[in-house]
């Protein structure tokens, strides 16, 4: 299977991982020259980790750094092995914020995709590019969530309304465009 960030599928990057210790056994580069310098013996095992935790799911910056500094590696190791992979590609905030965003697009808002993407440490511009990916404006996306819950449009019962309420509501919709997607949802369910 290909990952989407770095597009080397696991056995390349695994190969790579090799690579990158036989290189550093050998003294020699790994590359052809055109990698960084070698990996000292020292920060070896997080440039290692970090290629092992990229392999298992794609990560930010800020999600590495953190998940490396827990694992209990010295912070000038953990900025080298940042560095190493961000200069493979392997490490992309950018192409990370794109895939977030086309992957859970169409189940949730703009607002709960921005928030959440600032939480895993993106910037601000990685984020609005990606948001800008998105072609379902959030009326529409609001709408195909609710036929999608609640099937045919209907009239809702007092117990369905507060949960179509609070289903829109967690998916991070403002409330004023939830009522008028559930009030045009109910409308169109009577006859002309």
């Amino acid at each position: 299977m290909q990952s989407k960030e770095t597009g080397m599928t696991a056995e390349e990057l695994r190969q790579q991982i090799a690579e990158i210790e036989n290189a550093n056994r050998a003294g020699a580069e790994a590359g052809a020259g055109s990698c960084p310098p070698l990996v000292t013996e020292e920060w070896k095992p997080a440039v290692s980790k970090a290629m092992n935790l990229l392999l298992y799911k794609p990560r930010t910056e800020k999600e590495l750094k953190e998940r490396l500094l827990q694992n209990g590696y010295e912070v000038d190791a953990v900025n080298f092995a940042l560095q190493y992979v961000s200069y493979y590609g392997y490490l992309n905030d950018w192409k990370y914020a794109e895939s977030y965003v086309m992957s859970n697009g169409n189940r949730k808002s703009r607002g709960v995709l921005r928030a959440e993407l600032t939480g895993k440490g993106v910037g601000e511009a990685a984020i609005e590019a990606a948001l800008e990916l998105l072609e379902t404006d959030e009326r529409e996306l609001a709408e195909e969530l609710l036929r999608k819950r609640y099937g045919d449009p209907h009239e809702f019962d007092e117990k369905e309304l507060r949960r179509a309420v609070g289903f829109l509501g967690r998916k991070g919709f403002s409330s004023s465009l939830v009522w008028s997607v559930i009030r045009d949802y109910q409308k169109s369910s009577l006859p002309d």
